[in-house]
Protein backbone atom coordinates (compact mmCIF):
# COMPACT_ATOMS: atom_id res chain seq x y z
CA UNK A 1 0.00 0.00 0.00
CA UNK A 2 1.27 3.39 -0.71
CA UNK A 3 1.81 6.09 2.18
CA UNK A 4 -1.07 8.68 2.04
CA UNK A 5 1.46 11.39 1.57
CA UNK A 6 2.04 9.75 -2.12
CA UNK A 7 -1.64 9.34 -2.59
CA UNK A 8 -1.91 12.56 -1.69
CA UNK A 9 0.93 13.96 -3.95
CA UNK A 10 -0.87 11.82 -6.92
CA UNK A 11 -4.20 13.57 -6.02
CA UNK A 12 -3.17 16.82 -6.26
CA UNK A 13 -1.15 16.33 -9.34
CA UNK A 14 -4.28 14.77 -11.10
CA UNK A 15 -6.30 17.95 -10.29
CA UNK A 16 -3.80 20.41 -11.50
CA UNK A 17 -3.64 18.22 -14.61
CA UNK A 18 -7.55 18.65 -15.20
CA UNK A 19 -7.66 21.91 -13.81
CA UNK A 20 -4.60 22.70 -16.86
CA UNK A 21 -6.60 21.31 -19.29
CA UNK A 22 -10.14 22.47 -18.55
CA UNK A 23 -9.41 26.31 -17.26
CA UNK A 24 -10.84 29.07 -19.94
CA UNK A 25 -7.35 29.97 -21.24
CA UNK A 26 -7.20 32.63 -24.63
CA UNK A 27 -8.65 32.06 -27.61
CA UNK A 28 -4.90 31.78 -28.91
CA UNK A 29 -4.70 28.72 -26.81
CA UNK A 30 -7.70 27.54 -27.82
CA UNK A 31 -8.60 24.45 -30.65
CA UNK A 32 -7.92 25.50 -34.00
CA UNK A 33 -11.68 25.42 -34.88
CA UNK A 34 -12.04 28.15 -32.12
CA UNK A 35 -10.15 30.83 -33.60
CA UNK A 36 -9.83 30.25 -37.23
CA UNK A 37 -7.33 32.88 -39.40
CA UNK A 38 -10.69 34.47 -41.02
CA UNK A 39 -12.19 35.54 -37.62
CA UNK A 40 -8.27 36.63 -36.89
CA UNK A 41 -8.62 39.08 -39.93
CA UNK A 42 -11.78 39.95 -39.80
CA UNK A 43 -11.41 41.16 -35.61
CA UNK A 44 -7.97 41.94 -35.81
CA UNK A 45 -8.68 45.77 -35.31
CA UNK A 46 -10.54 45.07 -31.97
CA UNK A 47 -7.50 42.94 -30.62
CA UNK A 48 -4.87 45.74 -30.27
CA UNK A 49 -4.03 46.00 -26.67
CA UNK A 50 -3.42 49.96 -26.91
CA UNK A 51 -7.27 50.52 -27.93
CA UNK A 52 -9.96 49.12 -25.67
CA UNK A 53 -13.23 48.53 -26.77
CA UNK A 54 -16.21 49.61 -25.91
CA UNK A 55 -19.41 47.29 -25.94
CA UNK A 56 -22.20 49.43 -25.89
CA UNK A 57 -25.72 47.82 -26.16
CA UNK A 58 -29.46 49.55 -26.21
CA UNK A 59 -31.61 50.21 -23.39
CA UNK A 60 -34.73 50.99 -25.08
CA UNK A 61 -37.48 53.70 -23.71
CA UNK A 62 -40.24 52.17 -21.52
CA UNK A 63 -42.28 54.49 -20.09
CA UNK A 64 -44.34 54.02 -16.54
CA UNK A 65 -47.72 55.62 -16.28
CA UNK A 66 -47.74 56.13 -12.86
CA UNK A 67 -51.58 56.96 -12.10
CA UNK A 68 -52.04 53.41 -14.13
CA UNK A 69 -48.83 51.58 -12.38
CA UNK A 70 -47.84 50.12 -15.64
CA UNK A 71 -44.88 50.33 -18.40
CA UNK A 72 -45.32 50.51 -21.44
CA UNK A 73 -43.19 50.57 -24.70
CA UNK A 74 -44.08 52.18 -28.37
CA UNK A 75 -41.71 50.66 -30.49
CA UNK A 76 -41.43 54.13 -32.41
CA UNK A 77 -40.95 56.31 -29.27
CA UNK A 78 -36.86 56.14 -28.48
CA UNK A 79 -36.95 59.39 -26.76
CA UNK A 80 -39.71 61.05 -24.40
CA UNK A 81 -39.41 64.04 -26.42
CA UNK A 82 -40.92 62.20 -28.97
CA UNK A 83 -43.61 61.19 -26.68
CA UNK A 84 -46.48 63.77 -28.47
CA UNK A 85 -45.84 62.39 -31.78
CA UNK A 86 -47.08 58.79 -30.61
CA UNK A 87 -50.98 58.57 -30.67
CA UNK A 88 -50.81 55.15 -28.98
CA UNK A 89 -48.94 56.85 -25.99
CA UNK A 90 -50.90 60.15 -25.96
CA UNK A 91 -54.07 57.71 -26.20
CA UNK A 92 -53.22 55.79 -23.29
CA UNK A 93 -52.43 58.89 -20.95
CA UNK A 94 -56.15 60.47 -21.63
CA UNK A 95 -57.55 57.14 -20.73
CA UNK A 96 -55.35 55.80 -17.76
CA UNK A 97 -55.31 60.20 -16.34
CA UNK A 98 -51.69 60.04 -15.69
CA UNK A 99 -50.17 63.77 -15.28
CA UNK A 100 -46.53 62.03 -14.51
CA UNK A 101 -44.74 59.81 -16.80
CA UNK A 102 -41.49 58.52 -16.28
CA UNK A 103 -38.49 57.64 -18.25
CA UNK A 104 -37.69 53.57 -17.43
CA UNK A 105 -34.51 52.25 -19.55
CA UNK A 106 -34.28 49.19 -17.04
CA UNK A 107 -34.49 46.40 -19.77
CA UNK A 108 -32.34 45.13 -22.14
CA UNK A 109 -33.36 42.38 -24.98
CA UNK A 110 -32.63 39.25 -24.76
CA UNK A 111 -30.67 39.02 -28.01
CA UNK A 112 -28.33 41.74 -26.60
CA UNK A 113 -27.62 39.56 -23.71
CA UNK A 114 -27.26 36.75 -25.98
CA UNK A 115 -24.97 39.17 -28.08
CA UNK A 116 -22.57 40.36 -25.08
CA UNK A 117 -22.10 36.54 -24.25
CA UNK A 118 -20.79 35.54 -27.67
CA UNK A 119 -18.65 38.57 -27.94
CA UNK A 120 -16.91 38.15 -24.91
CA UNK A 121 -16.52 34.06 -25.28
CA UNK A 122 -14.66 34.89 -28.59
CA UNK A 123 -13.24 38.67 -29.18
CA UNK A 124 -12.96 38.84 -25.14
CA UNK A 125 -11.11 36.44 -24.77
CA UNK A 126 -8.36 37.83 -27.12
CA UNK A 127 -8.96 41.48 -26.16
CA UNK A 128 -8.34 41.98 -22.03
CA UNK A 129 -9.76 45.75 -21.96
CA UNK A 130 -13.18 45.37 -22.73
CA UNK A 131 -15.88 47.67 -20.98
CA UNK A 132 -19.94 47.92 -21.52
CA UNK A 133 -22.14 50.58 -21.50
CA UNK A 134 -25.75 51.52 -21.79
CA UNK A 135 -26.53 53.12 -25.01
CA UNK A 136 -27.11 56.18 -23.49
CA UNK A 137 -24.13 56.46 -21.51
CA UNK A 138 -22.29 56.27 -24.72
CA UNK A 139 -20.52 59.78 -25.03
CA UNK A 140 -18.07 61.34 -28.21
CA UNK A 141 -15.16 60.63 -26.29
CA UNK A 142 -16.26 56.83 -25.95
CA UNK A 143 -16.13 57.05 -29.63
CA UNK A 144 -12.83 58.86 -30.30
CA UNK A 145 -10.67 56.89 -28.11
CA UNK A 146 -11.60 52.90 -28.68
CA UNK A 147 -13.19 50.97 -30.67
CA UNK A 148 -16.88 50.60 -30.35
CA UNK A 149 -19.23 47.68 -30.49
CA UNK A 150 -22.35 49.38 -30.64
CA UNK A 151 -25.34 46.83 -30.03
CA UNK A 152 -28.44 48.27 -31.31
CA UNK A 153 -30.37 50.82 -33.56
CA UNK A 154 -27.44 52.86 -33.97
CA UNK A 155 -30.08 55.67 -35.44
CA UNK A 156 -31.47 55.78 -32.54
CA UNK A 157 -28.00 56.55 -30.94
CA UNK A 158 -27.80 60.93 -32.20
CA UNK A 159 -23.55 60.08 -32.15
CA UNK A 160 -23.79 56.84 -34.34
CA UNK A 161 -26.91 58.17 -37.00
CA UNK A 162 -24.29 60.55 -38.38
CA UNK A 163 -21.78 58.31 -38.99
CA UNK A 164 -23.97 55.90 -40.48
CA UNK A 165 -25.58 58.37 -42.76
CA UNK A 166 -22.95 57.02 -45.16
CA UNK A 167 -24.53 53.73 -45.49
CA UNK A 168 -26.61 51.72 -48.41
CA UNK A 169 -28.82 50.27 -45.54
CA UNK A 170 -31.03 51.70 -43.64
CA UNK A 171 -32.20 48.84 -40.73
CA UNK A 172 -35.98 49.53 -39.75
CA UNK A 173 -39.05 47.41 -38.33
CA UNK A 174 -40.24 46.61 -41.48
CA UNK A 175 -37.12 45.45 -42.93
CA UNK A 176 -33.86 46.82 -44.83
CA UNK A 177 -33.95 49.44 -47.39
CA UNK A 178 -31.32 49.08 -49.58
CA UNK A 179 -30.51 52.88 -50.90
CA UNK A 180 -28.21 52.21 -53.60
CA UNK A 181 -29.14 48.46 -55.33
CA UNK A 182 -26.59 47.02 -57.44
CA UNK A 183 -28.11 44.61 -60.85
CA UNK A 184 -29.88 41.71 -58.77
CA UNK A 185 -31.01 43.35 -54.98
CA UNK A 186 -34.00 43.99 -54.35
CA UNK A 187 -34.63 47.65 -53.29
CA UNK A 188 -36.39 46.39 -49.99
CA UNK A 189 -35.72 43.44 -47.40
CA UNK A 190 -39.01 42.85 -45.48
CA UNK A 191 -39.87 40.88 -42.48
CA UNK A 192 -41.81 37.84 -43.67
CA UNK A 193 -44.20 37.36 -41.25
CA UNK A 194 -44.65 41.26 -39.20
CA UNK A 195 -45.79 40.71 -35.78
CA UNK A 196 -44.68 36.78 -35.66
CA UNK A 197 -42.45 35.30 -33.76
CA UNK A 198 -41.27 32.75 -36.79
CA UNK A 199 -39.94 32.90 -40.24
CA UNK A 200 -37.96 35.18 -42.19
CA UNK A 201 -36.17 38.51 -41.18
CA UNK A 202 -33.03 40.73 -42.22
CA UNK A 203 -30.30 41.94 -40.22
CA UNK A 204 -28.01 44.48 -40.87
CA UNK A 205 -23.91 44.53 -39.69
CA UNK A 206 -22.31 47.94 -40.14
CA UNK A 207 -18.42 48.45 -39.80
CA UNK A 208 -16.85 52.14 -40.49
CA UNK A 209 -13.63 53.70 -39.36
CA UNK A 210 -13.33 55.38 -35.98
CA UNK A 211 -11.86 59.31 -35.52
CA UNK A 212 -8.75 58.02 -35.23
CA UNK A 213 -6.45 56.23 -37.31
CA UNK A 214 -6.83 52.27 -36.74
CA UNK A 215 -10.28 52.83 -34.44
CA UNK A 216 -13.44 51.08 -35.87
CA UNK A 217 -16.86 51.26 -35.11
CA UNK A 218 -18.96 48.28 -35.62
CA UNK A 219 -23.04 48.12 -35.09
CA UNK A 220 -24.96 44.86 -35.05
CA UNK A 221 -28.23 46.58 -36.56
CA UNK A 222 -31.74 45.45 -33.47
CA UNK A 223 -34.92 46.13 -35.20
CA UNK A 224 -36.08 43.24 -33.45
CA UNK A 225 -34.77 41.62 -30.14
CA UNK A 226 -33.44 38.49 -31.76
CA UNK A 227 -31.35 40.28 -34.81
CA UNK A 228 -28.22 41.13 -32.64
CA UNK A 229 -27.93 37.40 -31.41
CA UNK A 230 -27.91 36.44 -35.13
CA UNK A 231 -25.36 38.44 -36.55
CA UNK A 232 -23.63 37.74 -33.49
CA UNK A 233 -23.73 34.53 -34.07
CA UNK A 234 -22.80 34.17 -37.85
CA UNK A 235 -19.76 36.93 -37.93
CA UNK A 236 -18.16 34.76 -34.72
CA UNK A 237 -19.05 31.52 -35.76
CA UNK A 238 -15.82 30.23 -37.34
CA UNK A 239 -18.33 27.83 -40.36
CA UNK A 240 -20.35 31.46 -41.02
CA UNK A 241 -16.67 33.50 -40.82
CA UNK A 242 -15.32 31.61 -43.74
CA UNK A 243 -18.07 31.70 -46.26
CA UNK A 244 -18.02 35.69 -45.27
CA UNK A 245 -14.34 36.51 -45.55
CA UNK A 246 -14.75 34.70 -49.36
CA UNK A 247 -17.06 37.56 -50.23
CA UNK A 248 -15.39 40.31 -48.38
CA UNK A 249 -11.70 39.49 -49.15
CA UNK A 250 -10.18 42.00 -51.50
CA UNK A 251 -6.86 40.54 -53.10
CA UNK A 252 -4.46 41.93 -50.49
CA UNK A 253 -6.23 39.52 -47.99
CA UNK A 254 -7.91 42.20 -46.02
CA UNK A 255 -11.84 43.30 -45.75
CA UNK A 256 -12.55 46.77 -46.72
CA UNK A 257 -12.50 49.79 -44.44
CA UNK A 258 -15.88 50.48 -44.67
CA UNK A 259 -18.55 48.12 -45.38
CA UNK A 260 -22.21 46.86 -44.72
CA UNK A 261 -23.86 43.50 -44.57
CA UNK A 262 -27.50 41.99 -44.56
CA UNK A 263 -27.83 38.97 -43.40
CA UNK A 264 -31.52 36.97 -43.87
CA UNK A 265 -32.32 35.04 -40.54
CA UNK A 266 -34.92 32.62 -40.21
CA UNK A 267 -36.14 31.83 -36.85
CA UNK A 268 -38.28 30.19 -35.08
CA UNK A 269 -39.98 30.90 -31.17
CA UNK A 270 -37.70 33.61 -31.47
CA UNK A 271 -34.63 31.63 -31.80
CA UNK A 272 -32.37 32.20 -35.22
CA UNK A 273 -32.20 28.82 -36.39
CA UNK A 274 -30.65 30.04 -39.95
CA UNK A 275 -28.19 33.00 -40.86
CA UNK A 276 -27.27 32.93 -44.45
CA UNK A 277 -25.07 36.08 -46.56
CA UNK A 278 -27.20 38.30 -48.59
CA UNK A 279 -25.39 40.97 -50.14
CA UNK A 280 -22.75 43.42 -48.59
CA UNK A 281 -21.74 47.25 -49.98
CA UNK A 282 -18.53 49.29 -49.70
CA UNK A 283 -19.50 52.27 -48.59
CA UNK A 284 -17.93 55.54 -47.70
CA UNK A 285 -15.86 56.67 -44.51
CA UNK A 286 -17.56 58.99 -42.62
CA UNK A 287 -16.28 62.35 -41.77
CA UNK A 288 -15.25 63.66 -38.44
CA UNK A 289 -14.80 67.25 -38.11
CA UNK A 290 -14.05 68.13 -34.56
CA UNK A 291 -11.90 66.46 -31.55
CA UNK A 292 -13.68 65.89 -28.36
CA UNK A 293 -12.78 67.86 -25.03
CA UNK A 294 -10.76 66.05 -23.05
CA UNK A 295 -9.55 63.68 -26.19
CA UNK A 296 -6.77 61.79 -25.43
CA UNK A 297 -4.86 62.24 -28.85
Amino acid sequence: MLPAFVVACCISVALAVCLWMTWPRRAKDAPPDAWTPETETFWKPFLADETPVVLAYQNRLFINFLAAGVTVRDYRTNEMSEFPQSKTLTDLQKLTGSSQLVENRNFVDFGSINSVFLLMRTVGRRQNRMFLKRSQDLDWTDIFNNNVIFIGQAAVQPRLSQILEGGDFVEMVGGIVNVHPKPGEQPFYPVENPGQNHGDKYALFSRFPGPQAGHYIVTLGAAHSELPWAITEYVTNPRSMHELMEHLKQPSGQIPEAFQLVLRVTEESQVPVRIRYVTHHLVAAPEYREKPAGSKK
